[in-house]
Order: structure tokens, then sequence, then C-alpha cells
């Protein structure tokens, strides 16, 4: 498994990271692995962002390379929202498709919005999965 993207609890107890697999949660601690996402979760792409908002960690799917190599990545991106409720095994409570191949997300705290960069666009979405504002040029 290889790792993309990573981030902290608020409390700096675990630390989430997403890539190939899905994503796992690691105790700070300890070091060893509390949760991962099951098998039945399945993604096109690698998790290129990952985030804890408020009660969820929120993942976004994009090419592994970002921009890089954009010419002939077709794949949609995705975001997930995963309810942190200390289970062993993680499942989306919510997941949306981005509408254009992603590689790079951000989270607008003040707005609870969600913004995904595609190739000449950047679209934001709040936390329900409706898209919120579409900004081009």
């Amino acid at each position: 498994t290889s790792s993309y993207s990573v981030a902290l609890s608020p409390d700096y107890e675990r630390v989430y990271s997403g890539g190939s697999d899905g994503i796992s949660v690691w105790d700070v601690g300890t070091g060893s692995k509390i949760a991962e996402t099951g098998e039945d979760f399945k993604m096109d792409d690698v998790v290129v962002w990952i985030q804890h908002i408020g009660s969820f960690i929120a993942t976004g799917t994009g090419h592994a390379r970002k921009a890089i190599c954009w010419d002939g990545h077709n794949t949609s991106g995705g975001i997930s929202l995963f309810p942190v409720d200390h289970s062993d095994i993680l499942v989306p409570s919510k997941k949306w498709d981005v509408g254009a191949p992603c590689y790079d997300y951000c989270y607008l705290s003040c707005r609870e919005w969600i913004f995904a960069a595609n190739k000449g666009e950047l679209r934001g979405f709040g936390l329900g999965g409706d898209e919120v504002i579409k900004l081009t040029g």
C-alpha cells in the first residue's frame, strides 16, 4: 500500500493515511493500525487528499501523479465522508462524483465547502454533495 495523503486528528491521537487501497487510521501512541476501509470500498484512483472535518474523515480521489501526467487521465474524482465512530472497518456514509478528473482538494471551513481542482476549473461542494460553485478561467 502506498500513501499519497496524510492528516492528523484534531486531538493528535490518530493519523489518517490515504492511498491506493483506501484509507487507514493509526494510533500515534502505539503505532498500531486501528481502522481501515473495508474490502467493499472500491475506487478508480487513489486517495490524494484526506482531512478530519467535524465528525467525518473526508477523502478525495484523484490521479496519483497529480498534474504531471494529465494527458490521458479521464477518471472522475470523488469525495467520500467517513463517520468517525471508532469502528475498525471504515464505511463511507456519503460519497459523490465531482464530475471531472481531479488532482487536489481543499476544505473551506467557514462555508463548509470542499473544493476539487480539475483541469481548467475549480468546483466547490457542500458537505451534502451538492455543487455550490464552479470557477473556470
